[in-house]
């Protein structure tokens, strides 16, 4: 999977714009608490070298905010 991602060179915005698309598709399987699991795992790759950056905090907010709109 991460060598197919690293051939095609996808960017954090085409990444999401595909994670938006599945998640649309499966919406039934996405349990709050496997939501809440999403968000604290990103939250805490981010965190895990230098911090959070403004992207990365920009793109977290965008997946939180996709998660409360349903």
């Amino acid at each position: 999977m991460f060598k197919w991602f690293d051939y095609e060179r996808m960017n954090s915005e085409e990444c999401y714009k595909n994670f938006i698309n599945f998640y649309l598709e499966r919406k039934t399987q996405f349990t709050e608490k496997k939501k809440s699991l999403i968000l604290k795992t990103a939250q805490t790759i981010t965190d895990a070298l230098w911090g959070t950056n403004k992207s990365e905090l920009i793109m977290i907010t965008k997946l939180r905010l996709l998660f409360e709109k349903e």
